[in-house]
């Protein structure tokens, strides 16, 4: 009777479970097995909403070569920056806003040549990710100065009778040769040659005491200005000379 008694008022006194472990043991594992598939799915479900998040912030664009207000002689070269949480799909320039050209791999660059000189330009540029947000640039104005000028010669030449002066120029196609000569003393100056680079093709054949020429390149390589005087006196030449290039 006290023992009993006993029993019943120490209630933080624990039964001893009875059992096969082994038995206990395989049944916790089989109600795993059983929740797993459940708790899979539930985490598979979470990384499907998570990457099938769709994107919905514009790409952000910036021009940063040249900067805004630039002069420049010769070709462009335009730098794109684009940034953005995915994948970029494509680039557009617009040249004075008319589409000029699209990239679709970094770095994304662009090249132009412009043909008639002093005039600005605007340039801008558009980006879209894969989800079709686009993004655009500020706009940028640049100003065109014409052909990158190289001095090829400038200053006074005398002539000897039957002598000849010869510059070598080396020149590419669409290249330009511009020059200006004068005669001194009024005298006409007999002979002007712009040669080919096989020497054989007279470009330019002139008799005068004062001139100009300004020949565009259709074959690159190397060319010669030759200048000769073919009479009995001495002439006093003033000569300037340079490649206009791209």
């Amino acid at each position: 009777m006290g023992r009993c008694l006993g029993d019943r008022f120490y209630p933080l006194k624990l039964k001893r479970r009875e059992g096969n472990p082994l038995r206990l043991g395989t049944k916790h594992l089989l109600n795993f097995l059983y929740t797993l598939p459940k708790i899979t799915a539930i985490i598979l479900i979470i990384i499907f909403i998570y990457c099938n998040k769709k994107d919905k912030e514009p790409p952000y664009v910036e021009i940063t070569s040249p900067k805004d207000s630039s002069l420049f002689s010769g070709g462009l070269k335009i730098e794109v920056v684009v940034i953005d949480s995915s994948k970029i799909k494509d680039v557009f320039l617009y040249l004075d806003y008319n589409l000029f050209s699209n990239d679709t791999s970094h770095p994304y660059e662009f090249n132009i040549k412009f043909d008639t000189p002093f005039i600005w330009h605007k340039i801008f540029a558009k980006a879209y990710d894969i989800y079709n947000n686009e993004g655009i640039s500020k706009e940028i104005n640049v100003f065109y100065l014409g052909k990158r000028k190289e001095n090829v010669y400038h200053g006074d030449i005398s002539f000897n009778p039957y002598s000849e002066y010869r510059i070598n120029i080396f020149a590419n196609v669409k290249d330009s040769i511009i020059g200006e000569i004068l005669v001194k003393n009024n005298e006409n100056f007999p002979l002007f040659l712009l040669l080919s680079k096989d020497n054989d093709t007279i470009i330019k054949l002139s008799d005068f005491n004062y001139g100009k020429i300004e020949e565009e390149i259709k074959e690159g390589g190397k060319y010669y200005l030759v200048f000769k005087n073919n009479s009995l006196r001495n002439k006093e030449v003033w000569m300037r000379f340079y490649l206009a290039t791209d």
